[in-house]
């Protein structure tokens, strides 16, 4: 019986992807999964039997997948390959000597598809048109992909489990503006800076500070909050953020890619209402004024949509658009309805 999801080179296997994990189980497939583990956390959300550690060396990386598909392959449904890094093509390629079924999984990769050299876009191009399927979770990506020429396209976003929580209300919560996510520039942690100077009275808290990154943009931008000296802004390391979503009246994203990011649904799922960039999909997830709010992507109107929210704090009813916030994920973006669009497309293939 071919009941095994194999994943390659995935990073980290985090919380934030334990719903493919139950989704899978409740489906009567296995999830494997081999990844760097970046983290060093991948134990605490799946079964040690079913995490592999990726060697480091390219030989002995390639040996331990070939050993793993000469022992499983017949029982293999399909193998899902992450695209970021120089292992990817050789994971397509181990796939296709075995003649198994690959599915590319695109994250935010073609984010940076500017930047890269032309070995590099010449693999990855070749990754995405030779994959059986490119699955790909924000909207920008399916113009490029597109234009590769790659045949079959899958579009699913994120989802988030929803509980329904004793949520405290909105003047009960102390902290202010909640920032959770990596710093990197696409996310304009320096308007956010800006925004806290000048408003000393509020407090600010931002996760996602990561001690060990090897990202120069991130060491980059991580270097300016290890320079402030503010009182009302609080910075703390990568790590999970729920009690802050329970604590925080706002969560702000400044983002050129807002479309389901992870935090922003975990956000709003715990009625902390979010103020984003009007990028591509926004409007899919905020409606300004109702469960959120929404600004040109600029400094200028992301400065004046917060200074007006504040202004006008007395005259909206912010209990209800949390409210409003909370019910628009769990009708949403359920990872009950998530599960099945996933399980349909893998039988599919």
């Amino acid at each position: 019986m071919r009941n095994k999801v194999v994943i390659f080179g995935l990073d980290t296997f985090a919380k934030k992807n334990t719903y493919q994990l139950k989704c899978v189980i409740k489906n009567n497939f296995e999830l494997i999964v081999f990844t760097n583990d970046t983290l060093k956390s991948s134990q605490k959300f799946i079964n040690k039997k079913n995490l592999f550690i990726l060697e480091k060396n390219f030989f002995n990386r390639m040996w331990q997948i070939f050993i793993f598909l000469i022992k499983n392959s017949k029982h293999i449904h399909h193998i899902e390959i992450y695209p970021g890094g120089r292992f990817s093509i050789f994971y397509l390629l181990m796939s296709k000597l075995f003649k198994l079924k690959t599915i590319i999984v695109e994250r935010g990769d073609l984010l940076y598809w500017e930047q890269y050299n032309s070995l590099y876009k010449f693999f990855l191009k070749n990754l995405y048109k030779k994959g059986n399927a490119v699955w790909y979770r924000e909207p920008y990506m399916k113009k490029i992909l597109t234009k590769f020429g790659v045949k079959q396209l899958f579009f699913l976003y994120n989802c988030i489990e929803v509980k329904d929580n004793n949520l405290p209300r909105f003047f009960e919560r102390d902290i202010d503006f909640l920032w959770v996510n990596r710093f990197i520039s696409e996310r304009k942690i320096k308007w956010v800076i800006n925004i806290a100077k000048k408003m000393p009275n509020k407090k600010f808290v931002l996760i996602g500070y990561m001690k060990n990154t090897f990202n120069s943009d991130i060491k980059k931008n991580q270097l300016l909050l290890d320079n402030l000296d503010l009182e009302n802004v609080v910075v703390l390391d990568y790590q999970n953020p729920f009690e802050y979503y329970k604590r925080a009246k706002f969560f702000l994203l400044p983002s050129d890619i807002v479309f389901l990011n992870n935090a922003l649904l975990e956000a709003m799922s715990f009625g902390c209402i979010p103020i984003i960039s009007d990028v591509e999909g926004s409007d899919e997830i905020v409606k300004d004024g109702y469960d959120g709010f929404i600004f040109e992507h600029n400094y200028r109107s992301f400065e004046e949509k917060i200074k007006s929210i504040i202004k006008n704090e007395k005259k909206l009813n912010f209990d209800t658009i949390m409210y409003n916030t909370f019910k628009k994920i769990k009708e949403k973006f359920s990872c009950d309805k998530w599960c099945n669009k996933y399980i349909n497309f893998i039988k599919s293939l």
